[in-house]
């Protein structure tokens, strides 16, 4: 990450930038005037919802699910450098009854649901889905909204799980969790 004078910014600023590239389409898409043809850094400062390469529509659309599991697992993992295991055998068939029974929820309602079940299926989901709460608002194409296609609230509220499985620091929002992740 160039900080402008030359010298590269510490790490810390992926998390916190609002300097992104993009094609003039995605700055559309994304409220921002095109500067032109080609790839251009855009400041995206002033779209309050962004901050750092984890809010950047390339990113969000690269993870490819909004599930706080997909999203969770993959933060986790990449983000955090937390391994994830697999789940436990023998019960494939509570997944996949969870996964039918949550279809037609919002991403946080469905995770509350998870959560409720109690046991081995809210022991694990609490490790890697609250990292995933902040991207609620954020469709699997990067677009930003806070109510989904059905006009049901979205929320970018929740906390980081510390290492030992408790509840670390909230947030309010997907730039927050930038801050706290810087």
């Amino acid at each position: 990450v160039s900080g402008g004078n030359g010298f590269e910014s510490p790490l810390q600023n992926l998390f916190t930038t609002t300097d992104w590239v993009l094609t003039p389409q995605l700055a559309r898409n994304l409220g921002l005037p095109s500067q032109g043809d080609g790839y251009r850094v855009y400041d995206a400062a002033g779209l309050p919802q962004r901050a750092g390469l984890l809010t950047h529509p390339g990113f969000v659309a690269n993870i490819g699910s909004t599930s706080f599991v997909g999203r969770g697992v993959i933060l986790t993992e990449r983000v955090l450098c937390r391994e994830i295991q697999p789940p436990p055998p023998g019960i494939q068939n509570e997944i996949d009854q969870t996964a039918e029974e949550t279809l037609d929820y919002t991403p946080r309602q469905a995770s509350d649901y998870r959560f409720g079940l109690g046991g081995v299926c809210e022991a694990c989901h609490s490790t890697f889905e609250p990292i995933a709460f902040a991207f609620e608002q954020f469709y699997v194409l990067g677009n930003y909204s806070v109510r989904d296609d059905q006009g049901r609230n979205l929320f970018a509220t929740g906390y980081l799980q510390t290492k030992s499985g408790g509840m670390g620091p909230s947030y309010q929002s997907a730039p927050e969790l930038m801050q706290i992740l810087a």
